[in-house]
């Protein structure tokens, strides 16, 4: 099964079950906002989040057999608790260079941010590429331990960024088309992103468990 045939399967799977494309599409959302607790949330959010795919494949029946808790947990971790935590703790610095630039007015304490951000960036790049397409792979059950593969990774996430790409770019037409009638119903419109969000990752799980 190639990347744009699972493209088209997110949106045709979602048209075929919408109440449950609508469901989890909100659980993801809700679930997402766990990552904004300081520190613990993105590792509640790595626990929540496996079992969200997990339950998405299953009803999509895209299982491929028995997901290993234990080493998905791992790996979800990996892509999503470890660059959720430096966030955190750059955050943190960030404010308190703030405070110290405030108080001091050196501005090399604001230079020095920067860096950090990309070395953060790159971290959660470096992850996902190593990671991505096994942690998949993990909740689908095609894998039992975790391991890198930069290929498997590279393919998935283009699945995802497409799909992901394709949904923001019918939505933006449509919202244009609105906002020359009503600019406010425009941007209300823009929050049907919210109700589709399972999309990206229904076509992603079915990449997985048709390779």
């Amino acid at each position: 099964m190639g990347i744009f045939e699972s493209v088209k399967y997110g949106f045709v799977g979602y048209k075929e079950k919408i109440g449950d494309g609508l469901l989890c599409s909100i659980a993801l959302v809700l679930a997402g906002l766990l990552f904004f607790i300081p520190f613990i949330g993105p590792v509640i959010f790595s626990y929540v989040y496996i079992k969200l795919l997990r339950k998405i494949a299953e009803i999509w029946e895209l299982t491929r057999g028995k997901m290993d808790d234990k080493e998905a947990f791992k790996a979800a971790l990996i892509i999503l608790g470890v660059p959720g935590i430096l966030f955190w703790v750059l955050l943190i610095d960030i404010i308190f260079s703030l405070f110290h630039y405030i108080s001091t007015g050196e501005e090399q304490i604001i230079l020095m941010i920067l860096p950090k951000l990309f070395v953060v960036i790159a971290v959660a790049f470096i992850l996902q590429l190593l990671f991505y397409g096994p942690f998949i792979n993990l909740v689908v059950g095609k894998a039992s331990k975790l391991y890198c593969s930069v290929g498997e990774s590279l393919r998935m996430i283009i699945v995802n960024f497409l799909a992901a790409l394709l949904i923001g770019f019918v939505i933006g037409v449509i919202a244009a088309i609105i906002h020359l009638i009503n600019p406010v119903a425009a941007s209300i419109f823009k929050l049907v992103e919210i109700f589709v969000s399972v999309i990206p990752v229904l076509a992603t799980i079915h990449y997985a468990a048709n390779q």
